[in-house]
């Protein structure tokens, strides 16, 4: 009896201490940080658990800079904490003075280490052998993320600016690395520089090791993500600039994430010829990012990809972004894309990019100024306007080339652009009243075009570009001319776009606003809430007589003019795929929508 009372007594105590814990460390006095203290000292006390708040002091009038030992190099060293100003991003500032980064994450931490509402400015990832750099970061990570280095950790990264901060290789401001899959939102990343350290003016272009070896590592002017798959929202990147390639963001073997962020006025360049420079505003290599629902905007490449550039992607998706107003001195002022996918390079059916409801427009490009798909790089693009982007001669491309590359293209608009509107590499001659590298057929083998249900400008009025729902007519756009309203007309029947309800009939409207007629709009608007209205029905391209129905009155006129060709069809419409002849291609499209009712 007396053991078991003793037994009960243990359980009473040990009971005991432990709520008196839980309930001393729930009212324990929130940790702070006054001016002229030591944010790592805060980091470090061991009284500081996972899950407490460390508050910095801030005043929202005049800042307060925290800076030297304690305030530089912050290590999380593991600790999921929450640390917090006390007054935002402009009430406190973390100065490196740049003797190091502000912050460092490489101990696991997750994103329950909350890094909240701070300035961290003038941070330093200074190379470890000066005289013997760039290298990769497996062999010199101190040259990495001039203000935050994340590795094989992932905090949360928001309410800061992050300006003014320098690395010698990459990642101006950020660095993730190893499966380091931070969350950075509504952050202002700002005036950061990666690489320009480096003297480049000893490298020989003519050097695959030089040349290779910089592309590779001076990458990321602003971020800079390595084998991680971060999620940046809400971001607003500018004037960020690095002496490789993604002036604002650079994503390597990533499957990076970048929603809803502002794309504006980032740089790729330096002065050096043979040295090619891509992606002003993004540069993917490899991996499979999602670049969703944001703006891409004045940003400059010294070589390619003004706005966008992708190396050897692997289904890179761009959904709903709008790419204005970029350049770049080689191809692709709003997009470039090169290689093929990374994990089949021989499966031309693995696009390397997928672009969807985006606008690209008014961007300029030596050779081309829309999308440029190149050397061996396949490119599907779904319900874009391509429209008014400038290339340096009218005989090449400011829409969309093929340049031994592949580009699928379908419910688009291409339209208004400076020379050509799409092309394929190295056309020798016109056919159907094509002029130029306006054709058909020919070309290099290695290079195709394909467009289907789309609206493409064409130098004689009355030819439409081959394939199957193309039409060529003036889209009629709101306001073509500064400030630019790319939807559609839809004031009366007599002043509507031809590009409403002419889409792909088998794509999915149900978006679209009512009413819709039953069909998708062409462009970046289509199958969105943002479509144009109108409840005017158009005929599929296998209704010759335009009855809105698909019969054998259709069948008739098909017949009567089967196996003619060019000048000799009696009935234009009898040629569904538009490629000069009526043939066992336009019966499959009969077949197809045989007896369809509108």
């Amino acid at each position: 009896m007396a053991r078991t009372a003793t037994l009960i007594n243990y359980l009473f105590l040990g009971f005991f201490i432990q709520v008196i814990g839980i309930l001393s460390t729930a009212n324990a006095a929130p940790v702070f940080v006054p001016a002229g203290g030591s944010i790592q000292a805060a980091i470090d006390d061991p009284c500081v658990v996972a899950g407490d708040t460390i508050t910095v002091a801030g005043d929202p009038i005049v800042p307060i800079v925290f800076t030297g030992p304690g305030n530089y190099n912050i290590d999380f060293k593991g600790k999921n904490v929450m640390l917090q100003s006390q007054w935002g991003a402009a009430g406190t500032i973390i100065d490196c003075q740049y003797r190091g980064r502000g912050f460092i994450f490489k101990s696991g931490e997750t994103t329950s280490a909350l890094l909240d509402g701070f300035t961290i400015r003038y941070g330093y990832a200074r190379s470890s052998d000066p005289c013997n750099w760039p290298m990769v970061p497996n062999d010199d990570p101190d040259a990495y993320g001039g203000a935050i280095y994340c590795k094989n950790s992932s905090p949360w990264i928001r309410n800061c600016i992050i300006e003014i901060n320098y690395a010698d290789s990459g990642g101006g401001a950020i660095f993730c690395d190893d499966n380091a899959n931070a969350l950075i939102t509504n952050c202002d990343i700002s005036y950061n520089y990666a690489g320009f350290g480096f003297d480049i003016y000893n490298l020989d272009p003519n050097d695959f090791n030089d040349v290779n070896n910089l592309n590779i590592t001076q990458l990321g002017g602003g971020i800079y993500c390595r084998d991680s798959n971060p999620m940046i929202i809400w971001a607003t990147m500018t004037w960020n600039l690095v002496s490789g390639s993604g002036g604002g963001i650079a994503c390597e073997n990533s499957n990076a994430t970048i929603r809803d962020c502002i794309i504006y006025e980032n740089d790729c360049w330096v002065n050096h010829d043979g040295i090619n420079q891509h992606g002003g505003g993004i540069y993917c290599r490899r991996g499979k990012p999602k670049i969703e629902r944001g703006t891409v905007t004045w940003n400059f490449a010294n070589w390619s990809g003004g706005g966008i550039a992708v190396v050897d992607g692997n289904g890179i998706l761009l959904d709903d972004v709008n790419i204005i107003d970029n350049h770049c001195l080689a191809s692709g002022g709003g997009i470039y894309s090169e290689g093929h996918p990374s994990s089949d390079p021989n499966d031309a059916n693995t696009p390397n990019c997928f672009i969807k409801n985006c606008h690209i427009t008014n961007n300029v490009g030596h050779w081309s100024g829309g999308v440029s798909s190149s050397y061996g790089s396949v490119v599907d693009i779904d319900l874009c306007t391509i429209a008014y982007n400038i290339v340096g001669w009218t005989w090449l491309v400011g829409g969309v080339e093929a340049y031994y590359g592949q580009a699928n293209i379908t419910n688009c608009m291409i339209w208004g652009n400076k020379g050509v509107q799409v092309s394929k590499v190295a056309a020798a001659a016109s056919t159907m009243g094509l002029t130029g590298l306006e054709m058909a057929g020919g070309g290099a083998s290695n290079a195709s075009i394909n467009v289907t249900y789309s609206n493409v400008e064409m130098t004689d009025p009355a030819s439409v570009w081959p394939g199957e729902g193309n039409i060529n007519k003036d889209p009629l756009f709101v306001n073509p001319r500064p400030p630019y309203d790319y939807r559609l007309q839809n004031t009366d029947p007599n002043n509507t776009s031809p590009c409403i309800n002419a889409g792909d009939p088998f794509a999915d409207y149900s978006l679209e606003p009512m009413p819709n007629g039953g069909r998708i709009n062409m462009g970046a608007f289509g199958g969105t809430e943002h479509a144009s209205t109108s409840d005017i029905l158009r005929p599929v391209p296998a209704d010759i007589n335009a009855d809105l129905k698909v019969n054998m009155a259709d069948f008739a006129i098909f017949s009567n003019n089967w196996l003619l060709e060019g000048a000799n069809i009696k009935n234009k419409k009898a040629d569904a795929d538009n490629n000069g002849v009526v043939n066992k291609r336009d019966l499959a499209i009969l077949k197809k929508f045989w007896l369809w009712l509108q």
